[in-house]
């Protein structure tokens, strides 16, 4: 049993750690920045990423990095060139007929809008601030770019990821292959690329950071501050 008079030390170290959750503190939830590959990367006109599993609890992402690589000359007459950035949840049919596994990237949880490219290598952070399945595609697709050497951009491959939770193989963050849209006007078009044998893995650039769902810290400052409301009835 705990008596009420007993709150006061629980308060304290309830507080600290509820104002934590609430201020949002952050955990790195995948990461795979720390093993980038020479050369070029995979690139297309058409939409394409990767498939990553999360670490830890927190699923609130509140930030997404990612790289890519400009190949080309900036010009003043050039069409834009931009970069979108969606998130997928993975819960389209599967990409393997008569099987349940590899479902498709499905419903699309959050898309950046148009990122203008600049050429050579860039780091780009955003802030999704959504909340997330413990597996998703995110993905990427250029425009205003032929495609053809000197008129193209990449994702960064680096591999593999350092932080990540386990996919089905016992796989952990990601797997060596990645995600291509061969229809753009057919949601339910994704298929999946496969990596041969001495290739670089197509697993891509990308730190994602999470917290805590908000409801839940919401939820738990209520419980706490009832508790809190108690006790100071009770002391009077």
């Amino acid at each position: 049993m705990i008596f009420l008079s007993n709150l006061r030390p629980l308060r304290i170290a309830g507080a600290a750690a509820l104002l934590g959750a609430a201020s949002g503190s952050a955990a790195v939830v995948f990461d795979n920045t720390l093993n980038v590959q020479p050369g070029f990367g995979a690139q297309t006109t058409r939409e394409y990423g990767d498939e990553i599993a999360l670490a830890g609890t927190d699923r609130y992402v509140t930030e997404f990095v990612f790289q890519y690589r400009g190949d080309f000359t900036p010009a003043v007459d050039a069409p834009a060139r931009t970069a979108t950035i969606r998130i997928y949840a993975n819960d389209g049919p599967s990409a393997l007929p008569g099987q349940t596994t590899a479902p498709r990237p499905g419903t699309l949880l959050w898309e950046s809008g148009p990122l203008t490219l600049a050429a050579g290598d860039n780091i780009v952070s955003l802030a999704p601030n959504i909340l997330v399945p413990d597996t998703l595609t995110w993905s990427v697709e250029f425009s205003g770019l032929s495609g053809a050497e000197g008129d193209r951009a990449a994702l960064t491959i680096s591999s593999p990821p350092t932080v990540g939770g386990e996919l089905n193989g016992g796989v952990v963050g990601s797997y060596n292959d990645y995600w291509i849209k061969t229809d753009p006007s057919d949601s339910d078009s994704w298929a999946l690329r496969r990596v041969d044998d001495g290739q670089v893995p197509a697993n891509f650039y990308a730190h994602v950071v999470a917290i805590p769902e908000p409801s839940t810290v919401a939820l738990a400052l209520l419980g706490f501050g009832s508790l809190v409301w108690i006790q100071r009835r009770r002391s009077r």
